[in-house]
This record gives C-alpha cells, structure tokens and sequence, in this order.
C-alpha cells in the first residue's frame, strides 16, 4: 500500500509512513507498527495515526475462525486511515478528521476497493468490504448496508440519507458511493490499467484526484468541501479535463451544484441536489434514495 499510494503522492514531504526519509522532507521514526492476530478486542480492526515523527499503530483482529490479516480490503482500509488523516491535516496526525459530516470511511473503503479490483469486475459488479473477516463469500454483500456499484438499484445510498444515520460508517458509505462512481466514469473515459504504479489509466487518474483532493482540502471538511478539493484537483493535474465526469458522480449522489453542506460539524444538516452546473449538459438518473425504515 505504501509502495502505491506513494506513486501518487503520499510521499515523505507530504507526511508518510517511514522509518528513513532519505532526505526527501518529512519525519521519519514512523513506520506503522501492523499486528496480526492482536488480541486485544475482535471482529474488529483500527488505524491509529499520531503526528509525523511518531509510529502509528494498525490492530488487527481475529473474527471467530477467520483471520482479519487475511483480508486485503479490511488492512487496505485501516491503512487509509493513516492515508487521509496525514493528507488533510499536512502530516499533524488525526485532529483534521473528527467533525460531523467528514469521509474518512469512505476514502478508507475507496482505497480497498481501488487496490482490489478483479479483473471481471465491472462498474456495476457488487463489491462487498470485510467480507473474508465476517465469513461471507467472496461474492456476498460485506458488512456495509448495501454493496458498492454504479447501479443505483444495487447501492441508493445519496446525500439525502445522511440525516437518517449519522453513524461515521453509514456516513463513509455515501462518500466512497461518490468516489466509485467516479472511478469507474473516468475508468469508461480513459481505460483501465493494471499497472497501479505507472499506469495512465482511469483508476489511476482517480487515485491521483482523491490523494491531490486530500492535500488541498480544509481542516475539517465536509463532504462538499472535500467534492471542490477534487474539482480543484482535475483543474491543477488536469486542467479541468474531467470536470463534468467528477459533477456527474457527485451530482447523482445528490451532492449536485445546488447542494447545501451546512455546517461541516454537524452529519444532520445538508440538502442535497442532483443538478449538474450548465457547463455540464446531461442530468444523471436518480433512482429513489434509502430512507430510514429502510
């Protein structure tokens, strides 16, 4: 995971996981401290990410007879963590990460799910997260309320359901909802490479615009926030060449250009939208959304 990501920036200056910073910027002294098979709690699994110079800590958990060390998604996830938390805050650990209406889930699920694509998959193929860890198959739903795909019939999660669970898991959910739908608009744009450290394709443009995102966005984002840090993003790496691919994701997760964050602090507040900016002509199919008694 280090490997990769550093590939797109989460690199010794911008605050990574290393014990030799060779010079580059950055603290070093912080490898992250990974235990397997950690007794201390079970079907469970965290990341915690202290400021730069200090080593974070990475507990994994056993879930009855199934190992959480064996679980790609589950490791890539807390390992995201450490990603989103270092990025937002320029390397000053967790403090940036901690408000009402934040994605720090869902950029962990977004990563595991970017990292551990099959080759067969395709944009509405339902993926599950911890599926191995819980004892599903491999093909099962995860431990999330719904699946993640492009198909809205599969995943409806949107903005307009935020208010009706404002737990940091079901509010990650909708975040990396946004984020897959983006990754696989570009990935229908440019292509998919295999290759995670080189490639041009559109898995790795949406890596490089979340990790840029994560860089440019405030202490203590909300979700519309951190939307405009992607947008930002395309328009420094890309000049603003796939604008409307980004509007379109967000937009059909109903944080379109009229939605209304409210306060960052609260997960209870936003109004969501589904509308497109006029530079951008086609209005994305909205099914109908999750609701509480769902």
């Amino acid at each position: 995971i280090h490997d990769v990501i550093y590939q797109y920036g989460f690199t010794e200056a911008a605050g990574n996981f290393q014990v030799n910073n060779y010079g580059r910027g950055g603290t070093g002294n912080d490898d992250v401290m990974a235990e397997a098979q950690d007794g201390a709690s079970t079907c469970n699994a965290n990341f915690a990410t202290p400021v730069e110079g200090n080593r974070p800590r990475m507990q994994m958990f056993v879930c009855g007879n199934r190992d959480g060390d064996l679980d790609n998604a589950v490791i890539i996830h807390e390992y995201g963590h450490g990603i989103s938390n270092r990025l937002t805050n320029a390397a000053g650990g967790n403090t940036c990460l901690s408000n009402g209406e934040q994605g720090g889930e869902g950029w962990s699920d977004f990563f595991a799910l970017v990292l551990s694509k099959k080759p067969g998959d395709n944009k509405n193929t339902e993926r599950g997260i911890g599926n191995y860890a819980v004892g599903l198959p491999a093909t099962g739903e995860g431990i999330r309320r719904y699946p993640y795909s492009y198909d809205m019939s599969i995943n409806p999660l949107t903005y307009a359901d935020m208010a009706a669970s404002t737990e940091v898991h079901d509010i990650g959910e909708i975040w990396c909802a946004a984020l897959w739908d983006m990754h696989w608009l570009l990935v229908e744009k440019y292509g998919i490479s295999t290759d995670f450290y080189s490639g041009n394709g559109g898995n790795n443009i949406a890596l490089k615009l979340v990790i840029e995102g994560l860089k440019l966005q405030k202490c203590s984002p909300g979700f519309l926030d951190s939307r405009n840090a992607i947008l930002k993003a395309d328009s420094i790496l890309y000049a603003k060449a796939n604008t409307c691919e980004i509007w379109t994701a967000f937009a059909r997760r109903g944080m379109g250009f009229s939605a209304v964050q409210g306060s960052a602090a609260l997960a209870s507040d936003q109004t969501a939208a589904f509308n497109l900016p006029a530079s951008c002509s086609t209005t994305p199919t909205v099914t109908a959304s999750f609701t509480a008694s769902d």
